[in-house]
């Protein structure tokens, strides 16, 4: 991992939920970005960290903020398993084609303390638990294919690697 990165996460405390990001959520859920306006909270670390300067926003869908050379997906991971969705494999697809085309290049995985079951409310805060970066393309590589559609990883593996 970039070490520079490594080091602001390690750093964080508890990230704030403002009103801003409430009306970010608002607005991303609005604009047909999720399902669910709660899948929209998982978004509160890249919201965080551009905010604050720290990483640099993109104005692709195929990355959420760029930092030190690396387009990266940020993925919070808080399930037993890391399941990529459609039933034919349709994100694994995009995503090697986004590698290809170079706008990424890295996915952040987290493990968060956020109640995944209730939408977050202004003055809220979240902590990151654990995380750790992977190149893209190693990901995408060791994707198995799911017996119920699409592909998945094993957390642990996901957690496991040394940045």
């Amino acid at each position: 991992m970039s070490e520079s990165l490594s080091n602001i996460l390690n750093n964080l405390s508890a990230m704030p939920v403002t009103s801003g990001f409430i009306e970010y959520r608002k607005n991303q859920f609005e604009l047909g970005y999720a399902k669910a306006e709660i899948n929209i909270d998982a978004q509160l670390l890249e919201y965080y960290l551009i905010s604050l300067g720290l990483v640099a926003k993109t104005d692709s869908i195929k990355n959420d903020f760029y930092f030190d050379d690396m387009y990266v997906d940020v993925k919070e991971v808080n399930n037993k398993w890391f399941n990529v969705g459609g039933k034919n494999g349709d994100k694994k697809y995009w995503w090697t084609r986004n590698v290809n085309e170079g706008e990424l290049t890295h996915f952040l995985f987290i493990k968060s303390d956020r109640n995944q079951s209730e939408l977050l409310s202004d003055g809220d805060t979240v902590n990151i638990k654990e995380h750790a970066i992977w190149q893209a393309t190693e990901i995408i590589n060791q994707l198995q294919k799911s017996n119920y559609g699409g592909y998945y990883m094993d957390p642990k593996l996901i957690f496991k690697k040394k940045e």
